[in-house]
C-alpha cells in the first residue's frame, strides 16, 4: 500500500472542514455579503453551491473511510452505518440543493417549510447513525488505531449532539473537527507487521 492511496479522501476532509463552517458562516450573513456579476441578484445561490462542495466532499470523505477500514484494518462491520451516513448525505445535501435552487417556482415559504422538516430529520437520522457507528467502532478498538478511537469518541459525542436537537448547533465545531481527525486517518502510514 502507498503512502498516498488516501491523500484524496484527506483533501476531501480538509475541504469539509473548511467549507461546512463558511456555509453557515454565508447563510447567517447572507444579508451583509456583496457579490458582483452573476451573483448580485441570488447570493443564495453560492450558499447553495458550497452546500452541494460540502455534501459531495463529506460523501467521498466518509466513502474513503469505509475502504480505509476494509483495507488496512479488513473491517467491514461498519459498512452498514457507512452507508447510511452516504444516503442521508445524498438525501440532505442535494434535497437541500435541489430545493434552494426551485424557490422560484416553489415559493420561499414552501421551500424554508421542506428545508426546515428537512434538516430536522436528517440531523436525527445523522445522530443516530453516528451513535451507532461509534459503537461499533468503539466495540472494535482494540483492532482499530488510536485516531479511529478518538474519531469514533468524537463521533459519539456529535452523534448525541445530533439527536437532541437543541445541542445540534454543536456540529458546527465538532464536525469540521471530525473531518481533521479523519484527514490525519487518511494521512497516517498504515502500521505494518513484521513477520519474522
Amino acid at each position: 500500500m502507498k503512502n498516498n492511496d488516501y491523500l484524496l479522501p484527506a483533501i476531501a476532509a480538509i475541504g469539509v472542514a473548511i467549507l461546512y463552517p463558511l456555509y453557515w458562516i454565508v447563510v447567517v450573513n447572507l444579508d451583509q455579503f456583496s457579490f458582483t456579476g452573476s451573483f448580485s441578484h441570488s447570493p443564495s445561490v453560492v450558499s447553495s453551491f458550497i452546500l452541494l462542495a460540502v455534501g459531495t466532499l463529506s460523501f467521498y470523505l466518509y466513502y474513503g473511510f469505509m475502504q480505509l477500514l476494509h483495507d488496512q484494518h479488513d473491517f467491514k462491520g461498519a459498512d452498514i452505518a457507512l452507508i447510511s451516513i452516504l444516503v442521508i448525505t445524498v438525501i440532505f445535501y442535494l434535497g437541500t440543493f435541489l430545493l434552494e435552487l426551485a424557490t422560484p417556482w416553489l415559493g420561499e415559504d414552501l421551500v424554508n417549510g421542506l428545508t426546515t422538516w428537512l434538516l430536522i430529520l436528517s440531523i436525527i437520522i445523522y445522530g443516530v447513525v453516528d451513535i451507532l457507528l461509534a459503537i461499533i467502532l468503539l466495540r472494535q478498538r482494540d483492532n482499530l488505531s488510536s485516531l479511529i478511537n478518538a474519531f469514533a469518541i468524537i463521533n459519539l459525542i456529535m452523534g448525541i449532539m445530533e439527536v437532541s436537537i437543541i445541542f445540534s448547533f454543536a456540529t458546527l465545531v465538532i464536525f469540521p473537527l471530525v473531518a481533521i481527525v479523519l484527514a490525519m486517518v487518511f494521512l497516517r502510514k498504515p502500521e505494518m507487521i513484521e513477520i519474522v
